[in-house]
């Protein structure tokens, strides 16, 4: 069944997972989603955006012929961009990895949030390109609901496409 949620326009088709909820959108082309456990209860977060990079961290990196990219951006300036935000949020960058999703390449970094050095909450940032445009998926959740967030993720990404109703009202099919 197709939910159909009055919004701003989106160009894309997806299934979100069960435990997703659209929770809002905008005109920048971001789309928020509450994300709850299997107890109903609230357990995170996920922002689907447009990437566009501003400021001057890409001129910290150092960029090569053999320098990978997605949607024309090379890794480590994305990496950079999520070290900065992490340093705002006091976080830090654990990983980050080239994955495939269904077919698609996607750019992982994850990042945690704690005290002391112990992690309260995990942070994700997906990287893909859909259309000849980059896109990221930024996920946040507390540590214990990581793993369940990864994989809602995942599947989330498998099904993103570009929507072949030519950018028409928003619409979030649940996946159940």
């Amino acid at each position: 069944s197709k939910t159909e949620v009055s919004g701003p326009r989106n160009p894309f088709d997806f299934a979100i997972p069960q435990s997703w909820q659209l929770s809002g959108a905008n005109a920048r082309g971001e789309m928020q989603f509450s994300i709850s456990g299997h107890d109903g209860r609230a357990a995170g977060t996920a922002t689907l955006a447009p990437v566009s990079l501003t400021g001057a961290s890409a001129a910290l990196d150092i960029i090569t012929p053999r320098t990978r990219h997605i949607g024309g951006v090379a890794l480590p300036v994305l990496r950079r961009t999520i070290i900065d935000r992490m340093l705002v949020e006091g976080g830090w960058v654990t990983n980050d990895t080239e994955r495939e999703v269904d077919g698609r390449r996607v750019y992982v970094v994850t990042a945690q949030k704690g005290r002391g050095g112990v992690a309260r909450e995990s942070w994700t940032f997906y990287f893909t390109e859909v259309e000849g445009r980059l896109y990221s998926l930024a996920t946040n959740a507390p540590v214990e609901h990581s793993a369940p967030l990864a994989a809602g993720s995942e599947q989330f990404l498998a099904t993103l496409r570009a929507g072949s109703n030519g950018g028409g009202r928003l619409a979030a099919k649940p996946r159940r």
